[in-house]
């Protein structure tokens, strides 16, 4: 359920025009007040009465308007038995219930409203407020039913245009609720209205992930609800999702680098893509899958010449430069899933991307230590791997709330035991010990301190780095600390002997690498059988060009349905509204030097206020850099699919 947090900013931002209206003292016809509330405040003392009590009130007032929300709510509570008219006893309980929201206290502006008197003889402005006011402090106080409920009694109050903006904040309070929240809040309301709403939230929850159920059973609320506001106007994703349909592709083009430098990645992702194509059973599989090399000639020639030759979809290309030219076409006429990722901020119509950069691992790893703990410390390879994880681990920390207290990256195996010390405050416990010993003069028996506030370690190391790191944790006294990893200190390979150094960390990796069944444990034999050789890197290219082809005939209800998803090799696999796909992938850990898949370990609601915030951050920082006249050009250097391990370097990457 989302947090309290997230739901004041989905009200504030849904009510502006209800619940943000200006409290005028009386008698203001617009002006700006000619004295400000401590003048009220002390002339109050040399009165008494009703005529104490309006000063008080107007003070109240502009207290609120000088954003002095504790004061205002001190001299309010001591107004409440004050001898004010009716008219001005709802004023004061209106406001009142406004200050205690602004000093985070909803249960106290929830006594305040629930106390007003006479509501029933509210103007209609001000039953606006109230009700917005109620929202606000329902869902403040994590009752997002309730909240729901007071904006659905506000509906009555409101204008054509503010009642299409409140239906969408009644939608958001519900679409992420549990079955057993909208479950128990239809038994307890009695508001047809209401049921209506959330019988459509119950309806996404039981049939969101179904594309093919989703539509029928919207039919039947249609049918049950035909006065309801959301059948007039039905929540845009689920307008979106009864539109959206399997693609059915005839012809389907794939552009991939069949000759020079990644060639063999190529290959792989090719091999990959049949695999997944003699596999299909699906009636409406592709009559025909034509290959394009993109390593020759011009990309945006090739893209237009796949079209012209009759592709429904295209996937590809592979190289990020490739990708970002084919994205910047003005005609993208057919669905299209490139296999790399650049700037999601304004994707074309019909474009897609999909592809394994190590921020998403990063993010993963970092959003699990959030899940739990706030004191981080970040060790990673200088590298170009190694500096992408560290910056994506930083900010995402950071995002979170949390607190990186020491960044170490690796340049040289031959210096980590003094960064493993600098990184645990080791090295600062020895040094307070000579110079303890150089001022007394005497030599000092010490035993060396880590510092007590790192509760995780967050990795990012190839193998080679990452097993000597471990054991000069467990060395110098961090081995109860968690440490959680990418999965780039896997060599994708059984190794007990030497990874047993590597027990108790726990990473995210692929299923296709982790994960055992009957299906995977067949699909790794077929490999093995074509690629006697492959390595790590190039398995993981061949789930790629594997996952891509179940992609695509699902596009369009991938990008419809937000819990829609497909288990993939790479992962389990959704979109989000940007057309990008994510991988949420499985956990495993080192126990004696083998991998043990330990299952899916994800915090969707963090995730969600992670990416949000994330979204906020590249919107205004793309906003300020058009203002400046600038582009935006993300990890500008760095290639974004998964550079090779030390036994890959016969694999360039794209």
């Amino acid at each position: 359920m989302p947090k309290p947090g997230l739901f004041r900013l989905l009200i504030l931002s849904s009510l502006l025009l209800t619940a943000c209206e200006t409290m005028r003292m009386p008698g203001d016809k617009g002006q700006p007040p000619l004295r400000n509330a401590d003048y009220f405040l002390e002339a109050a003392k040399s009165s008494s009465g009703t005529r104490a009590a309006l000063m008080r009130l107007s003070a109240s007032e502009l207290l609120l308007a000088e954003n002095r929300n504790a004061e205002a709510v001190r001299v309010m509570e001591n107004l409440r038995m004050a001898p004010l008219s009716e008219a001005d006893q709802q004023k004061l309980y209106l406001m009142l219930a406004e200050a205690q929201l602004r000093v985070e206290r909803p249960v106290e502006a929830l006594n305040a409203l629930s106390t007003l008197p006479r509501a029933d003889r509210l103007s209609n402005k001000q039953q606006r407020e109230r009700y917005a006011l109620l929202s606000r402090a329902y869902a403040a106080n994590f009752q997002p039913v309730e909240a729901a409920e007071a904006l659905v009694q506000l509906q009555e109050y409101l204008n054509s245009v503010e009642r299409l903006s409140n239906e969408n904040a009644i939608w958001e309070l519900l679409r992420g609720l549990n079955q057993e929240t909208l479950t128990s809040g239809r038994l307890q309301s009695k508001d047809t209205e209401l049921h209506g709403w959330l019988d459509l939230a119950l309806l996404r929850v039981r049939h969101g992930t179904d594309p093919d159920q989703l539509p029928r059973v919207l039919l039947d609320w249609r049918q049950r609800y035909p006065e309801h506001p959301a059948n007039r106007r039905l929540p845009e994703e689920l307008s979106v999702a009864l539109t959206a349909k399997r693609f059915d592709i005839n012809r389907l083009a794939v552009m991939l680098p069949m000759t020079g430098r990644l060639a063999a990645t190529g290959r792989m992702i090719r091999d990959g893509l049949m695999m997944a194509y003699y596999q299909d059973q699906h009636p409406e599989k592709p009559n025909e899958i034509v290959f394009y090399d993109s390593a020759i000639g011009d990309i945006g020639q090739t893209y237009q010449r796949a079209i012209t030759e009759g592709a429904d979809v295209v996937i590809g290309p592979l190289e990020r430069e490739h990708v970002q030219k084919v994205a910047a076409s003005p005609s993208i006429l057919v669905p299209t899933l490139a296999l790399n990722l650049v700037d999601p901020m304004q994707p074309p119509l019909s474009f897609y991307q999909f592809g394994l950069p190590v921020e998403t691992e990063a993010r993963q790893v970092a959003t699990r230590a959030l899940s739990n703990y706030r004191q981080v410390v970040i060790i990673t390879n200088n590298d170009v791997l190694g500096d992408r994880a560290n910056v994506t681990m930083q900010k995402w920390i950071e995002r979170g709330k949390g607190v990186v207290l020491n960044n170490i990256r690796i340049h040289d195996e031959k210096q980590v035991e003094p960064l493993i010390e600098q990184a645990l405050g080791v090295d600062a416990s020895k040094r307070r010990a000579r110079q303890l010993q150089q001022i007394l003069g005497i030599e000092v028996v010490s035993q060396p301190r880590r510092r007590q506030d790192i509760e995780v370690i967050l990795l990012a190391a190839k193998p080679s780095t990452a097993r000597r790191i471990k054991p000069y944790l467990n060395f110098y006294f961090a081995q109860d600390i968690p440490v959680l990893a990418t999965s780039y200190l896997y060599s994708g390979q059984p190794d007990p002997g030497r990874d047993a150094d590597l027990n108790g960390i726990e990473f995210p990796e692929a299923p296709w690498l982790t994960e055992s069944s009957d299906f995977l444990n067949e699909q790794r034999r077929q490999v093995k059988a074509l690629w006697p050789t492959a390595t790590t890197t190039q398995a993981r290219y061949f789930a790629l060009g594997h996952d891509a082809y179940q992609i695509a005939p699902e596009l369009q209800r991938l990008q419809a349905f937000s819990d829609f998803s497909l288990s993939g090799l790479s992962g389990k696999l959704r979109m989000d509204r940007q057309g990008r796909i994510h991988r949420a992938l499985p956990w495993a850990r080192f126990r004696d030097g083998r991998v043990i898949g330990i299952g899916m370990m994800e915090n969707p609601i963090l995730e969600a206020e992670l990416q949000e915030a994330e979204q906020r951050e590249a919107e205004a920082l793309k906003a300020q850099q058009a203002a400046e006249g600038e582009m935006l050009n993300p990890v500008e250097a760095l290639p974004e699919t998964l550079p090779p391990t030390p036994s890959d370097q016969e694999t360039p990457q794209p």
